[in-house]
């Protein structure tokens, strides 16, 4: 993983533009997840009246374990119950996501956030998704 400031907008630490970027591999013998990539654009501070504010943007794409998903192909063509109880064989997951992260009153945060996923469960079959979320975040 590595991350880089590119603009400080303020005297925090984390207040400005920051791009960062990330690449997991994991072990495609034992894990369903194969890769994973992703690059997110985070901005704190860009609003001078809301300094804790942050808005951001991140792309990931998941790859499912190449062993898994060749098994998974061979399962499908022989007519065979697919392994992971999917009904399609599983490739990637494409993930585009935008957030905004606002602080309501002192102790409560909100973070509206909206998704759109290609091939949810990395499936093909499965249509793209839109997912809108809310989380909220109460610091006592």
């Amino acid at each position: 993983m590595a991350d880089q400031m590119l603009l400080r907008q303020g005297s925090g630490l984390d207040t400005g533009l920051i791009v960062a970027a990330a690449f997991v591999r994991n072990q495609h013998d034992v894990s369903t997840y194969g890769d994973q990539a992703i690059i997110s654009v985070v901005d704190r501070g860009f609003w001078h009246q809301r300094p804790t504010d942050a808005l951001g943007f991140l792309v990931s794409t998941l790859w499912i374990s190449p062993n898994l998903s060749r098994l998974q192909k061979r399962q499908y063509k022989n007519g065979e119950r697919i392994s992971g109880g999917v009904t399609t064989p599983q490739n990637s997951e494409q993930n585009f996501e935008l957030f905004y992260d606002g602080l309501i009153v002192p102790g409560i945060r909100m973070e509206p956030d909206i998704q759109y996923i290609i091939h949810p469960n990395a499936q093909r079959s499965i249509p793209d998704s839109l997912v809108l979320n809310l989380m909220v975040r109460v610091y006592l």
